[in-house]
């Protein structure tokens, strides 16, 4: 099951055309990252994931990873490297876990921490540890299934952080969209990439709505237009 989940995740795009719009960007982003510990952190999971999970394309799950890193330069200017390093990410949906180990820290400072399901968290769990086995170290990440745990955590220590959410916020009820709020206001920033509309939210209106409530944040954003599904978008609330 495990394995299946993560061929589905790295399937995308579909067909060769939409595999050079995928990958038209990953020159660009990776010279971004140049620098930076991501780019070994991300050859050292396309080298060890085939050998976990067989029949896992290396060329797609590379752009797949590389993939998640487009909106940072995206949104350059607005966003400082160095903060995209140095401060704790806090995911929303986390998914298998893979975006939190590359950009895990060192130090509880910068550490990730992963709001999420229970059943995704130990999936996540699982995934770590049959990659430890292969040699491929962890951070710390905190992991929460509930908004309790997840703000108590982020505020009794006084983290500096910043919010992110790759479609997994998007398709959260509006119930549970306004109990994660809160945090919002405290998050250096937040980034969500959301296709257009869900359960009849359309996104592109709550996210305006939604950086209207916090006081001195504005709201920018960026088609997705590398996407084979088209229509999607990034949103930067800062």
């Amino acid at each position: 099951m495990l394995e299946c989940f993560l061929i589905r995740q790295t399937m995308l795009p579909n067909s060769s055309a939409d595999f050079a719009r995928f990958v038209k960007f990953l020159p660009v982003i990776q010279n971004y990252f140049k620098f930076t510990p991501i780019p070994d952190k991300i050859s050292q999971l396309v080298d060890k994931i085939p050998i976990v999970f067989t029949n896992v394309d290396r060329d797609m799950l590379s752009v797949w990873l590389w993939s998640y890193f487009w909106p940072y330069y995206l949104f350059r200017e607005q966003i400082a490297l160095d903060v995209v390093l140095e401060m704790k990410p806090v995911e929303l949906g986390g998914g298998i876990g893979l975006l939190s180990l590359i950009m895990g820290g060192t130090n509880q400072t910068n550490s990730p921490a992963i709001l999420d399901l229970p059943v995704s968290l130990h999936l996540q769990d699982v995934v770590e540890q049959l990659l430890g086995t292969h040699g491929i170290s962890a951070p710390y990440i905190y992991r929460a299934s509930d908004f309790g745990s997840l703000y108590s955590h982020l505020t009794n220590q006084n983290h500096q952080f910043f919010i992110y959410s790759y479609w997994a916020f998007s398709e959260f009820p509006l119930e549970l969209r306004d109990q994660v709020f809160p945090l919002f206001d405290r998050s250096e920033f937040t980034l969500f990439a959301a296709n257009s509309s869900f359960s009849n939210v359309e996104n592109g209106v709550y996210f305006k709505q939604m950086a209207a409530r916090i006081p001195g944040k504005q709201l920018y954003q960026a088609p997705i237009d590398w996407h084979p599904l088209g229509g999607h978008t990034y949103y930067l609330i800062k």
